[in-house]
């Protein structure tokens, strides 16, 4: 039965060229806890925007045109983000997630009537004021949304010429309890997005492209959907490797795989790891081990058994250089099982954060 907190896609065959066998790929998701963690009384929330009112006549900030080795050119602009968006986008995929019971939005700017624009946090009154109004636990407030857009032309031979416009985005959010004096935590995050198009007529290149306006909305939405990564566990696409052939046990264990019959899986390979006398197969049941004691959330068990992958990898790959050099081997068992071991090591530091976060979902039942 597949777990709360890993999944997968079986991929390709690989052909590995350390023997005449077959591995396959998996794409694997797991799940990562995020940067701060919530009491799991805390059930509802509401995003706020705490942005000035920015209309589009003062969005543009400062503005640059510059040219770059090669003869390209491009105008680098700062422009004040859309809250409004940003807000939307944050609560939208909030509760996309459902993490929290209850997701409700206030995207009206709590400062409205500013006419200086500057980073003002909410005081403890409104915030008491804020999620009784509401009916909430807590707020999410976006602060600040920095975009920071790049439009250029690039020239390639014989291809011609690229128009693109990026835009870095920079937003800046709290969190705000009720009772609390000051907000709980303060997050800052970036990404970028972009635009292109190609042509052949470099004075008509840009034409096509986004403007402005909608850059600024556009990045404004994309800067909403940055900080739930930070603030609720996320899934990571990893890649994984599976050894499926080289034996009756192998073959019969990776059909329990396909059937995500991991349990049954586990005792063949268990089995083949016993009672086998060559390394490279003790090797293959040992790695199968790790992965599949690791799809089924038992990190320390995954960790002791790539332990002793890594321990049969390096007699194996010294016998494959001293014996096989002549073909070419691309395959270091010993780099697989290494980078394995290192990325179940970060796990296992942060599964009891995970599990304490998604420990609102277990609680009373």
């Amino acid at each position: 039965m597949r777990n709360r907190y890993c999944k997968y896609i079986l991929g390709g065959l690989l052909m590995l060229l350390t023997g005449c066998f077959n591995a396959e790929q998996l794409s694997i998701d797991y799940m990562l806890p995020a940067e701060i963690s919530f009491p799991s009384a805390l059930r509802r929330v509401a995003i706020v925007n705490n942005m000035p009112f920015v209309n589009a006549d003062s969005a543009l900030i400062s503005e640059r045109h510059e040219r770059f080795k090669g003869g390209g050119e491009r105008t680098v602009k700062f422009h004040h983000g859309n809250a409004i968006y940003a807000a939307e986008a944050l609560a939208e995929t909030i509760a996309d997630e459902n993490f929290f019971d209850e997701v409700v939005i206030c995207d009206s700017a709590l400062r409205y009537q500013d006419t200086i624009l500057r980073e003002s946090a909410l005081t403890q009154t409104e915030v008491e004021e804020l999620t009784e109004a509401l009916d909430v636990d807590f707020l999410i407030s976006i602060e600040n949304v920095l975009v920071k857009s790049t439009r250029q032309v690039i020239y390639y031979w014989r291809a011609g010429f690229q128009g693109l416009v990026t835009a870095s985005v920079y937003p800046t959010i709290k969190v705000y309890l009720p009772g609390r004096r000051t907000a709980m935590t303060t997050l800052t995050c970036n990404d970028s997005i972009d635009w292109d198009q190609m042509t052949y007529d470099g004075s008509r290149v840009l034409e096509g492209l986004i403007n402005d306006a909608d850059m600024v909305k556009e990045a404004s939405d994309f800067a909403g959907t940055l900080p739930v990564k930070q603030l609720l566990p996320t899934w990571r696409k990893s890649n994984r490797v599976i050894f499926t052939n080289g034996s009756t046990t192998m073959r019969d264990a990776y059909h329990y795989v396909r059937e995500e019959e991991w349990e049954k899986a586990i005792t063949l390979w268990e089995q083949l790891y016993n009672s086998e006398k060559k390394p490279k197969k003790r090797l293959w049941a040992a790695y199968n081990l790790a992965l599949g004691h690791e799809m089924l959330d038992n990190i320390e068990a995954s960790l002791e058994w790539i332990i002793r992958a890594e321990q049969l990898a390096k007699e194996v790959d010294k016998r494959t250089a001293e014996q096989d050099v002549r073909l070419g081997n691309t395959l270091s068992y010993s780099l697989l099982t290494h980078r394995y071991k290192a990325e179940l090591e970060q796990r296992k530091t942060q599964l009891p954060r995970l599990k304490a976060q998604m420990s609102r979902f277990t609680e009373g039942n």
